[in-house]
């Protein structure tokens, strides 16, 4: 525990998502973030706030030397007018303090333009995560624009640019998948790979996983939402077929457990100035842990007694979950300061896995 400790008072890296808006030309049936506002838009001037609250933090932790710039939504580029301004001021920010950084996005790619890209390129752009849940006509089935066009090839369009001009070395493409689309995503994969090449992608397996009650997404969550020993197996059918093609994948099924929640200098500044350290709370009022108006020392959701249980339990995935998803286990018992063991499925699903990638016993 203590060299857990250690490594986590060591991290002197800054990390901040910023949500241009909450409003995004998707309606997508399973979203996470069903139920929240989504009239929400980034102005300069509050740009300008939060360039100060940043300043306030830089200053407090004289100990960051890197920074991670990452835009998110709702949809990010729905609210572009606002994205070159950002980028500038935190380009500007970044050199004041001599701090190196980098830049992410997050988008359903649609509006991810030529004009974007290149901006995007100019300020250190590291990561493009995209999400594409299978063949054409499945994507647009799930991934429903609100206008009710095809998004899939614009998007694969807009990805060809951006590969073709090595504007990113590689994209990150989620899959996700549920009992209704798994073998049509598994079928997809050859076609993914025809697409971009499998050298230029870095994938990602992304189940569907239970969200808020009463909001819109629940439905199709609770129909199509696999349980763990079906989620198991099909995790296992397309991670075989990404193997088999040569797509890089990690040896181990990881639950991404030490993310901004846990982590200090980590946080999520929401467009109206809300501070959130969980992203998957974003848009929630119980999830609002502070403002950029505000120096209120932000909460760390590490919990380090969380870990007794597990560390007196000799568990050996301590490292793949760090005790779980604060969101899960709020979802199962109210309270953010819970642990959502998945011990059974990382045990079950990961010896699978490594028979499948160095066994060929993945049967």
């Amino acid at each position: 525990m203590e060299a857990l400790l250690k490594q986590h008072r060591n991290f002197n890296h800054l990390s901040v998502h910023i949500l241009p808006t909450t409003a995004c030309n998707f309606n997508c049936v399973y979203c996470y973030q069903s139920g929240i506002e989504r009239h929400h838009f980034l102005s300069q001037d509050k740009v300008d706030e939060i360039i100060n609250y940043l300043k306030n933090h830089i200053k407090n932790h004289p100990e960051i030397r890197s920074a991670t710039y990452i835009l998110h939504g709702g949809e990010p580029t729905v609210n572009w007018k606002v994205v070159p301004y950002i980028l500038e001021k935190l380009d500007n920010l970044s050199n004041l303090y001599n701090i190196k950084y980098r830049t992410q996005i997050v988008t359903n790619g649609y509006l991810l333009t030529k004009e974007k890209s290149d901006l995007l390129y100019k300020y250190n752009w590291q990561r493009l995560q995209v999400t594409i849940d299978g063949p054409k006509e499945i994507h647009n089935s799930r991934r429903v624009m609100n206008s009710g066009e095809d998004s899939y090839s614009t998007i694969v369009n807009n990805l060809k640019y951006i590969l073709d001009n090595d504007l990113i070395e590689k994209i990150s493409i989620r899959l996700n998948f549920d009992q209704s689309n798994y073998i049509q995503v598994a079928e997809y994969l050859p076609q993914l790979k025809d697409l971009f090449g499998a050298e230029k992608i870095i994938l990602s397996l992304g189940y569907i996983s239970d969200t808020y009650n009463n909001t819109s997404a629940e439905n199709f969550i609770s129909a199509n939402m696999l349980k763990e020993e079906k989620m198991v197996e099909a995790y296992c059918i397309l991670y075989k077929k990404t193997i088999d093609l040569g797509f890089e994948m990690q040896d181990l099924f990881m639950l991404e457990g030490m993310c901004t929640a846990k982590l200090d200098n980590a946080f999520v500044i929401y467009p109206n100035g809300d501070i959130y350290k969980c992203l998957s709370g974003v848009g929630r009022k119980e999830f609002v842990e502070s403002s950029i108006y505000n120096d209120k020392k932000l909460p760390n959701y590490l919990y380090p007694e969380l870990y007794k249980d597990c560390f007196n339990k000799g568990c050996k995935f301590i490292p793949l979950c760090n005790s779980g998803c604060r969101f899960n286990g709020f979802l199962k018992t109210g309270i953010k300061k819970s642990n959502d063991c998945q011990k059974e499925l990382l045990d079950n699903l990961n010896k699978k896995l490594l028979a499948i990638k160095y066994l060929s016993k993945g049967e």
